[in-house]
């Protein structure tokens, strides 16, 4: 379904510098796309930007806090750059759920989660394999969004007259590509290898998704 170039393994990545900025996340991802959902996506940015920024304002107010425990320890400077790179992913991740591209697509959220753990892995000069970072954010795509908790987020922020769905939807890409991107930084602070600890990586992607969850007196299905 994805283009996926062939790549010999980055022992050690550049680092990200200021020029890691939206503009050429989106690029990187929907390179990665079908042409079609590539397309439409570049067709409609200018007001599907607008729209998720919107939208993404008011769930990050939500989330945000729940990722306060990853945090410690992290360097100020390595923060700053994470949030930068997570940001831009959260970002697309709205766009691509309030694009007419359809929510059987939903699976686009797995190059934008490719792309944001690349970026990551740059940040920390850390070991990095593209082929098991697309089985890492598959795996997360199909335990998360696919079985266990589509729906139950969206109570988590108030409506913009958007319908439900879709900002149930749009929730819910947000909270486990942000979850997704700053367990990946906590496990690089301390030297862990993300992409070679599958089960370990998605069992604290669920628990981290079942808390927020819980706080809003909702549970997993």
């Amino acid at each position: 379904m994805f283009k996926r170039k062939q790549k010999k393994e980055v022992l050690s990545p550049m680092t990200v510098d200021k020029a890691d900025d939206f503009d050429q996340f989106f690029t990187e991802v929907t390179q990665k796309m079908p042409k079609k959902s590539a397309s439409i996506l570049k067709k409609s940015l200018a007001s599907l930007k607008q729209e998720a920024e919107k939208n993404l304002t008011v769930v990050g107010s939500k989330l945000d806090h729940y990722f306060d425990p990853l945090l410690e320890n992290v360097a100020p400077e390595v923060r700053k750059k994470a949030h930068q790179t997570i940001h831009s992913a959260t970002l697309m991740a709205a766009i691509v759920t309030l694009s007419p591209i359809p929510l059987t697509d939903s699976a686009m959220l797995v190059p934008i989660q490719v792309v944001m753990m690349s970026r990551l892995h740059k940040i920390f000069g850390a070991k990095w394999s593209e082929g098991m970072a697309w089985s890492l954010a598959k795996e997360t795509f199909l335990m998360t969004f696919v079985r266990e908790i589509p729906g139950n987020l969206m109570k988590i922020i108030p409506f913009f007259g958007t319908a439900a769905g879709t900002v149930a939807n749009l929730t819910v890409s947000v909270a486990i590509t942000e979850t997704l991107g700053w367990i990946t930084v906590n496990m690089l602070n301390k030297g862990e290898d993300v992409l070679s600890n599958k089960k370990n990586v998605n069992q604290q992607v669920k628990k981290m998704l079942q808390l927020m969850q819980l706080s809003t007196h909702f549970k997993l299905k």
